[in-house]
């Protein structure tokens, strides 16, 4: 029974396998061995754990991953529901859509349609849900280079600009993102010489 799990030629060199491949062997065994109804639950259990895995890469340990309160995945049209605990979270996300998809595509769980939707207002986050997406922090965050300060006619603009939006949240965070635009392409000027 030991050598069962050795390699092709093992048993004569004497060669060990790691953990992850005795796994993959027995769990293709299982997958072999099973029914078409089991195979295919199977399938459905290891396509919605890609998904998941997929949509917390992208967006754990994020600010917006933070307002993540659950994820229901629609294995029959291939949908994920992502639910947010605010309007403007929702919102923002909504806004963000198809870069959230391309992003979990890239890491293998490509979805149809990704659905956001804000959770009750009574809805409390389980402690489960906060460790797993601070188990997919990172460790060690770089930190940005400061930005340069924008002129007092700058704030002034900004603040014109968003003054239309009626959600404070969302006006805020548009706030922050022109800011940061703005400021990122002064750097950028001042950082390149002109010819």
């Amino acid at each position: 029974m030991a050598n069962r799990y050795r390699g092709r030629g093992s048993a004569r060199m004497g060669e060990t396998r790691g953990l992850g491949e005795v796994a993959a062997d027995i769990s293709r065994n299982i997958y072999d061995r099973s029914n078409a109804d089991t195979r295919a639950r199977m399938d459905a259990a290891s396509r919605r754990g890609r998904v998941f895995a997929a949509f917390n890469g992208v967006v754990a340990g994020t600010r917006e991953g933070a307002h993540v309160t659950g994820l229901h995945y629609l294995s029959d049209s291939n949908e994920l529901v992502v639910y947010l605990d605010g309007p403007s979270w929702t919102q923002e996300f909504t806004v963000m859509r198809e870069i959230v998809r391309a992003r979990m595509e890239a890491k293998g769980g490509a979805v149809d349609a990704l659905i956001f939707r804000t959770s009750r207002p009574d809805y409390v986050r389980s402690q489960r849900a906060d460790a797993v997406l601070q188990s997919h922090r990172s460790s060690s965050p770089v930190a940005a280079p400061p930005l340069p300060e924008l002129t007092p006619s700058e704030e002034a603009k900004l603040d014109r600009d968003v003054a239309g939006v009626a959600d404070p949240g969302l006006r805020e965070a548009l706030r922050r993102a022109e800011r940061a635009s703005i400021a990122l392409s002064k750097q950028d000027s001042t950082a390149q010489p002109r010819e």
